[in-house]
């Protein structure tokens, strides 16, 4: 039943949405309804999909959409992206009822791919609306006008501009930026590396980082903007170089509506500023330590801009001793700047420092090479050896030495005796150890000496000087210390047997033999030997007097038993290492004890039962003794009655010992007797048991049981098992041996002796096979049984042979490495085969098939077959028959002992029913059941069975008239149209009776339509005929025939083939009373069809002097052989076209690959066509191009013929198209020039100039050029093609030349020549160019190899290029010094299309290695070519100090061979030049009038440098000549010492005498140019005077005076001995002679730089009587005038702060008075 019921809904607001449930109740259950009433919405006419068509990649596409408010309620809603590539602006909106707005729907897609995604509407009432979107991205026509910028080389600091341009041709406003990067992916890994090393990011996981295009030495204007549709923008690159090297950069451009940034290559050259020094090498000569030298040197500016300089810091050795002033800087375009140099040194030694100033720029710094050697003081010893003689141990001896300073300058030195120990062990000692010696100073140095043991002393007193040097110095010390002579006796006290702990007392005596007392000491006893024995002594230590003796009482005990020797040892000072020794002997004894007997032997007892012994001890000694009694070892079969026993004095013990054996083995062990400290008595027991642990039930094994087995099969296992336990205490391992093979085997060997060698070998080789074995658990191996276990023992039986056996079996049980027999075993078994007796071996049937009996059936026969057993054991017998035609009626049969059992064989011949003569041959085999345990003979017998067998043989004949076919199917295949093939079959009657047949046929199936078959049938059909009789088609001859048994005959098939036909038919013999045979025919009538694979060769670059393969396949596609033929007369020379197969036959559906061998012969583009004749068709013309090319190389090196050069490259433009100049000619195919590299774009019009890279005038080298234009090397590449043609050809013209005056001349015959024109057309191309004289050769390569070209063809008129030289350059090395060595680079770039490897030859290494020079590398290997023409760079080095290099010119060819190509030549320029410097004079003399000490007088000679390079020289230091050995002087000085002279030119050098000493002078000074081996001296001769005083008298005495009473008073008188006025003074009381020098003190006049010493100044002479020189005087009144200055300015200071302090005191004064009045004035208000 149901119910319904009305709900009935009154809403108050027609806006609002109302929700409520109501309840159902009923008597079980209730039910929850709910309800719900929608209010009206508002909704937006928004479509269901919005599309982007056609939309820019990277640039924002939008959509303006108007939306409606279509609903009947306000509509707030929101639309967001459910894909990053699309947004929508405003997101969010409110719309009233029918209100409208336009929403912005973008697209911003990245790439090129379709985008798909959806805007998802969320309404303010909660429903949600999708909204699918789609956007297709493509990219806008918008491009680089060029991608690769070559700037101008540019100086640093300046910069150079070039432009290039953005085309935009779409219709859309792109933004353009320059980025760092490639791609957007490069940025952020970038950005995050970043951040991973920053460490941290920014609010947003990120950091913001500008990835703009930024570049130290190019930049790019401007950097971002847009480009107008269909308008172009330019952009300006900007390059200033930042260091002088080649620069190249790649910036990015990010175009809208580019999916990929666009690369521009930018490439520039910087060049820097050129600085060079005035010196590069500057030798300062030998300096003093602690002393300061001053040198100049110029930095000259020949670039031309200015050139910021700076020192760079080194902290070597000496480096850091030199200053520079100024040591950076700018130097100004062809300025100056003078470097000043200092040095001082306090580290001896010589040095050679380098120091570079580095350029802002210019990565090559400026090196200046500073070298010389720093000396120190000199110093006198007046000892060269201190010699302490002997000294007595502990007593002092001094020995004393003078140190004398030789040098100007003060020293410290340090003075120590290595080797002499430390602290309180040293036995010298140096007063003083450190001193400081003033100049011409002396120093006395005390060496004491005190010994402390007997040694002899070779020591060395070590000199060292502050800061100059260790060990300078060594004194040597001789020294021999000695001790008194002092004895013992006796050395040896001997107290035989003792007792422990019990004392002897004993003397000794020690004796002085020398004359000085001697002390002695008895050296303490140590702890272990205390545990020994111990010794005392009366008085331990003292004195003995000289020649004396001293009395001393020894008491010793002994702490253990056994013999004791204790050493005694009193120590004399000074022999501690060999002290007195006096050894102690004694023995330590305990109690004693005797035994009676001395060993226990029990010999040999039976196991498992007790054997007792009696053993006496008695106590020998005079005291009581305790001992104990063990046995040795654990678990011993041994045991005592006692464990303890006490004895007195003569007292006897009895110990009974019981012997126990559980084992057949020897068993020993020992009774110990340990007495208390009396040691240890053992002795010895033994014993041997006798039988066997090994039980078993059944039999006794002990007593060599006989187990009998009966009769068993051979070929089979039988087991016999049997348990036996072992009853012994161990566990024992049990191996059995059968003894009777063993014996067997052995008896074998001893025969084997007998016979010869060979004999010998084979009998060791024979088998002695166990017919018995025993195994124990299932092993033969050996077997442990542990002790009280069991285990089975089985005895296996195995005989292939019949007969009795009996054989003995032993058990060998191991013990140690010996094995003992304990068990013998002897086993009998008689073995039998299975045999069986057939009443027949053989059994014969045979069934003859008649004519008369064609129609009967075949029936069986049967025959009777008996089996008999005849061995003594019952058989289980299975009989088996190989099958038809053969049967038994009975398959199995038991037989005892003699039983029988028949059985019938039955043989159909009608089996097959085929009627197929033939003879069957089959067995019946009779299979003995044998169990599982028999063993077979091999894996193919079956399991069960005995491997032998019972045969009876089965044979069967059946005949039938039958034949044979040699062939059963013939196949016609298809011939052409309307005409006839034959095939003979052979027909043999192989049965024995006679054969009629007859031939009939039978129709497999219709002819089928076929498509045209060649080429000239196409669109032709098949014809099809079904009602063609088949004998119209094929026929047999003969139809019928007889054949009597053996005979044969051949039968004829004939084929008729009919246009455009297939047939298949058979052909059915029948053979009357014999089967029927079937021949299978098959043939088709068809036309010839044929196809290339390509009709067309392109070689491509290949060898020019080599053959190149390429393939064209000719195809077969009918069903008709066809011969094809390869004409190639028409190719001309010298290129050669080669056809492998030359002509052949195509078989039907088959294919054939001819080989098209191509041989330029000149390296250019070739372009020719061969021909292909197939059957009668038309010839076919296959076209073939490529190029000829060589391996060949360009060097960066100038060519030596630069005319034959320049022409061969104008050449090589025009042919590649770089230049299209008038009348070039336009048919000639120019290079493309529009690549990725470079950018440029050349369109092939006659009436354009194009501007060739080569015409722009770029300040660069030649190899940045190249490598920068790879055009530019293809040029170079055509140019050398161009040399190799011309070259081939005008060796091609000689030998034509040469066979023409070879050729005999003949007069002009008619016929000949009519012959001739008739024939011409029908001969070879190389015949005709033979008969002309013509030369038909094809010019190989550089290596002179001939290849076979056509026809005719000869080889000794091949072309040779072995002489033919690609190229000469030149390598100017320039001059080089000789002795050293230069280098210079260069590159050698492959400009060639395949790779190249070149070398130097042997030949030619060898003979520049004997004049120095050297190619690194020596060789390349396949260096790459086109496209990218790699290079790689040589470097060729010339060493002039070998022996065989001469000074002048020097011009060596290199030849370069180049594998497969021609040679180039490198020709090496040097020219050797050793540097010099010729002297005006080479003698100079002072004179004539001498020169007076503390005067100097200078000499002026020329240097001129006549060579063609630099030459460093320098003067050295003076040498005096005078005793004819030199000896160095100060006395001469060489200003300047040392300089460059640049080639040509001249300078001046002053040489000065400044003597200090009263001498004639007879001098030479060394004249060295560096890098020449000739030494040059500047003999001099000069000669010096004193100005000479004397005083009279030289000595006054006073008279005596008293103190502060009178005056004494004498006079001297001054003689002047000289020539001139002398001015003199006393340095003592002449207050004038302070006062100046204070003044010199003050004035800086020394010019240290003058002559290269401090102490002198440089000053004009001063008159006597006159005051002191205006260069003091000038600067004196300078300082005293600022002195006097400063002192002014000093008082104006005081004066002014005393005023100030005045002014503040008033003011003070002022403000108090102020301050007060106010105060009163406040107090009255």
């Amino acid at each position: 039943m149901a119910v319904s019921y009305s709900l009935s809904f009154n809403p108050e607001d027609k806006y609002s949405d109302y929700f409520c449930d109501l309840i159902c109740c009923t008597e079980r259950e209730k039910f929850l309804i709910p309800v719900k009433a929608l209010g009206p919405r508002g909704w937006i006419d928004i479509p269901d999909e919005i599309k982007f068509e056609e939309a820019p990649v990277k640039k924002v596409s939008t959509k303006t959409l108007l939306l409606r408010n279509v609903g009947d309620r306000e509509c707030a809603f929101k639309i967001d992206s459910l894909s990053p590539y699309f947004t929508v602006e405003p997101a969010t909106a409110t719309l009233a009822v029918q209100e409208s707005m336009q929403i912005n729907f973008s697209f911003h897609p990245d790439t090129t791919f379709v985008q798909q995604g959806e805007y998802r509407v969320l309404y303010g009432s909660g429903e949600i609306v999708h909204v699918r979107t789609e956007g297709i991205a493509q990219e806008l026509t918008v491009r680089l006008d060029s991608r690769v910028m070559l700037m101008d080389p540019t100086y640093v600091s300046l910069f150079s501009q070039k432009s290039f341009r953005i085309i935009n041709r779409s219709e859309h406003t792109v933004a353009f930026h320059f980025k760092q990067f490639a791609s957007q992916a490069d940025e952020t890994k970038s950005r995050m590396q970043f951040a991973d090393d920053l460490g941290e990011l920014d609010a947003d996981g990120d950091i913001d980082v500008d990835y703009s295009f930024k570049n130290d030495s190019f930049s790019v204007d401007p950097k971002d903007g847009e480009v107008w549709a269909n308008s172009e923008i330019e952009i300006t690159a900007t390059f200033s170089p930042s260091t002088s090297t080649e620069i190249s950069c790649i910036a990015f451009c990010d175009i809208q509506g580019k999916e990929s940034r666009i690369p521009i290559h930018l490439q520039g050259i910087g060049i820097g500023p050129r600085i060079v020094l005035s010196y590069n090498v500057i030798d300062i000569g030998e300096v003093f330590i602690h002393s300061v030298s001053e040198y100049d040197v110029d930095l000259i500016n020949q670039g031309e801009i200015n050139a910021n300089y700076e020192l760079a810091p080194t902290d070597s050795l000496f480096g850091s001793r030199f200053k520079f002033e100024p040591s950076s800087g700018v130097l100004l375009v062809g300025r100056r700047e003078h470097i000043k140099i200092s040095f001082s040194s306090e580290i001896l030694g010589d040095f050679e420092e380098t120091f570079e100033w580095a350029l802002l720029g210019t990565p090559q710094p400026l090196i200046l090479t500073l070298r010389g050697k720093v000396i120190g003081p000199t110093f006198h010893i007046d000892q060269e050896e201190l010699d302490f003689k002997r000294v007595s141990v502990g007593f002092l001896c001094s020995r004393y030495f003078g140190v004398m300073n030789t040098s100007d300058i003060p020293f410290r030195f340090f003075l120590s005796v290595p080797g002499d120990g430390t602290l309180v062990k040293r036995e010298f000692e140096v007063i003083p150890e450190t001193a400081v010696v003033s100049p011409h100073g002396k120093q006395t140095i005390q060496i004491d000496f005190i010994p402390q043991a007997t040694k002899v002393y070779n020591l060395n007193v070590v000199f060292d000087i502050e800061h100059v040097g260790e060990n300078l110095v060594s004194i040597p010390i001789k020294a021999e210390s000695v001790v008194p002579n002092v004895t013992v006796s006796p050395n040896q006290l001997i107290f035989g047997d003792c007792f422990l702990r019990y004392a002897y007392k004993k003397v000794i005596e020690l004796k002085n033999h020398s004359h000085i007392p001697a002390k002695y000491e008895l050296k303490p006893q140590d702890e272990i030997s205390r545990c020994v024995a111990k010794y005392e002594v009366d008085c331990p230590k003292g004195v003995i007097d000289p020649f004396q003796q001293r009395i001393l009482t020894i008491s010793f005990s002994t702490e253990r038993l056994d013999k004791v020797q204790l050493p005694m040892l009193f120590r004399v000072i000074g022999l501690e290492d060999k002290p007195l020794e006096v050894q102690c002997i004694a023995n330590g004894i305990g109690p004693n004890l005797s035994l009676n007997p001395t060993q226990l032997k029990w010999g040999e007892i039976t196991v498992l039962k007790d054997y007792e012994k009696t053993l006496k001890v008695k106590n020998e000694s005079l005291v009581t003794a305790s001992f104990g009694v063990l046995i040795m070892k654990r678990n011993s079969r041994f045991k005592a009655n006692v464990s303890e026993v006490t004895l007195a004095p003569g007292e006897t013990a009895n110990i009974k010992v019981t012997a126990k054996l559980d084992d057949v083995i020897n068993f020993k062990d020992d009774l110990c007797i340990v007495v208390n400290e009396g040691g240890e008595i053992m002795v010895p027991l033994s014993a041997k048991g006798m039988g066997t642990t090994i039980t078993c039930i059944e039999y006794d094994l002990g007593s060599q049981p006989r187990v009998d087995l009966e009769f068993q099969f051979t070929q089979r296992i039988f087991k016999r098992s049997i348990i036996i336990t072992n009853d012994g205490p161990k566990a024992q391992t049990l191996s059995w041996l059968n003894a009777t093979s063993a014996a067997a085997a052995a008896t074998a060997v001893r025969n084997a002796g007998k016979e010869d060698e060979k004999k010998k070998k084979a009998t060791k080789d024979v088998e002695v096979t166990d017919v018995f074995k025993i195994e124990l658990n299932g092993s033969i191996d050996a077997y442990t049984m542990e002790p009280g276990t069991s285990c089975s023992l089985d005895i296996i039986a195995f005989s292939r042979k019949p007969g009795a056996v009996s054989e003995k079996l032993i058990c060998r049980r191991k013990a140690e490495k010996e094995q003992t027999i304990i068990i013998e075993m002897t086993v009998h078994a008689v073995f039998a085969d299975p045999v069986c007796e057939f009443s027949r071996n053989v059994l014969d049937f045979e069934y003859n098939h008649g004519l008369e009996n064609v129609s009967k059936d075949v029936s069986a026969s049967a025959l009777p077959l008996t089996i008999k057993n005849i061995c003594a054991l019952p058989l289980q017998c299975t009989l088996k028959c190989s099958g038809a035609p053969f049967s038994i009626d009975c398959n199995d049969v038991d037989l005892k002992p003699d039983e029988s059992a028949t059985f019938q064989v039955i043989f159909d011949p009608g089996y097959k029913n085929d009627r197929i003569s033939e003879v069957v041959k089959q067995i019946i085999t009779v299979l003995y059941h044998m169990g599982p345990a028999i063993v077979p003979q091999s894996d193919r017998a079956l399991p069960g069975f005995h491997p032998k067998k019972g045969n009876v043989d089965l044979n069967g004949t059946i005949n039938y008239p039958n034949l044979k076919f040699d062939k059963t199917e013939l196949k016609f295949g298809a011939v052409l149209n309307d005409t006839t093939r034959r095939l003979i079959v052979k027909c043999t009657n192989v049965s024995s009776i006679l054969a009629n047949f007859s031939w009939s046929f039978m129709l497999v199936e219709e002819s089928k339509k076929r498509p045209g078959s060649s080429k000239s049938d196409l669109g032709q059909n098949y014809k099809a005929d079904g009602a063609l009789p088949l004998n119209s088609v094929f026929d047999i001859l003969p139809v019928r025939s007889s054949l009597l048994p053996g005979q044969s005959e051949d039968v004829e098939f004939v084929f008729f083939g009919h246009a455009n036909h297939k047939y298949k038919a058979v052909a059915l013999c029948e053979v009357q009373g014999g089967p029927e045979y079937e021949v299978k025919l098959e043939g088709e009538a068809s036309s010839i069809q044929y196809k290339f694979d390509r009709i067309s060769l392109d070689y491509g670059n290949i060898p020019y002097d080599k053959f190149s393969s390429e393939d064209i396949v000719l195809f077969n596609t009918g069903k008709v052989k066809f011969e094809f033929s390869v004409s190639t007369e028409r190719i001309n020379l010298p290129s050669v076209i080669k056809a492998i197969p030359h002509s052949g036959t195509v078989q039907p559906n088959d294919k054939v690959k001819i080989q098209i061998q191509f041989f330029p012969g000149m390296p250019r583009q070739i372009d020719c066509a061969f021909a292909v004749e197939v059957a009668h068709f038309d010839p076919q013309q296959i076209k073939v191009q490529g190029k000829g090319i060589f391996p060949h190389i360009c060097l960066s090196l100038p060519p030596q013929n630069a005319a034959e050069a320049a022409r061969r490259f104008k050449e090589a433009q025009s042919l590649v198209g770089l230049i299209l100049a008038e009348g070039v000619d336009q048919k000639s195919e120019p290079a493309p020039l529009n690549t990725s590299r470079t950018g440029l774009s050349v369109e092939n019009d006659p009436g354009r100039r194009v501007e060739s890279p080569l015409s722009r005038k770029v300040k660069v080298s030649m190899d940045v050029f190249l490598q920068s234009n790879p055009y530019i090397r293809q040029v170079l590449a055509e140019a050398d093609c161009i040399g190799m043609r011309e070259s081939i050809m005008e060796q091609i013209r000689q030998r034509e030349n040469e066979s023409e005056l070879l050729r005999p001349k003949i007069l002009f015959d008619i016929t000949k020549e009519k012959k001739k024109e008739l024939d011409f057309s029908a001969r070879p191309a190389s015949v005709i160019s033979s008969e002309h004289g013509s030369v038909n050769t094809a010019p190989p390569g550089p290596g002179g190899e001939v290849h076979a070209g056509a026809e005719g063809q000869k080889q000794g008129n091949a072309v040779d290029l072995l002489s033919y030289v690609l190229s000469d350059y030149v390598c100017e090395l320039g001059n080089v010094i000789k002795n050293s060595q230069v280098s210079k680079t260069f590159r050698v770039t492959n400009v060639g299309y395949s790779a190249v490897s070149f070398e130097l030859s042997k030949n030619v290494k060898v003979l520049l290695a004997n004049v120095g020079i050297v190619f690194e590398p020596d060789k390349v290997n396949r260096l790459p070519g086109a496209p990218d023409f790699e290079s790689v760079e040589f470097g060729v080095s010339f060493n002039s100090s070998r022996p065989n290099v001469k000074g002048g010119p020097l011009e060596i060819l290199v030849p370069v061979q180049i594998r497969g190509g021609p040679q180039v030549n490198i020709l090496v320029k040097v020219n050797v030049v050793i540097p010099d410097v010729d002297l005006s004079t080479d003698s100079i003399k002072f004179g004539p009038e001498p020169v007076f000490c503390g005067h100097c007088r200078s000499v002026f000679l020329q240097l001129t440098n006549s060579k063609e390079i630099s030459a460093s020289w320098s003067f050295g230091e003076a040498q005096l000549t005078d005793s004819g050995s030199t000896k160095a002087t100060d006395a001469f000085t060489v200003v300047p010492e040392k300089g460059v002279l640049c080639a040509g030119e001249t300078c001046n050098v002053q040489v000065v005498f400044h003597p200090r000493k009263n001498k004639t002078y007879n001098a030479k000074i060394p004249f060295k140019v560096s890098q020449n081996p000739n030494k040059k001296f500047l003999k001099i001769f000069a000669e010096s005077e004193n100005l000479s005083l004397r005083f009279e008298p030289q000595l006054l005495d006073m008279d005596p005076i008293l103190p502060f009473v009178q005056e004494s008073e004498r006079f001297v008188t001054v003689i002047n001995e000289s020539d001139i006025d002398i001015e003199f003074f006393s340095v003592d009381f002449d207050d004038k002679y302070l006062e100046e020098e204070e003044i010199l003190r003050k004035v800086s006049i020394f010019q240290s730089e003058a002559f290269g010493f401090h102490d002198v100044a440089l000053l004009p002479l001063r008159q006597p009587g006159k005051g002191m020189q205006e260069d003091i005087i000038t600067p004196w009144n300078k300082i005293v005038a600022e002195e006097e200055a400063a002192r002014q300015k000093i008082a104006e200071m005081e004066q002014l702060e005393a005023a100030k302090a005045e002014e503040g005191a008033e003011e003070a004064k002022t403000e108090a008075r102020v301050e007060g009045a106010q105060e009163v004035s406040a107090q009255q208000g």
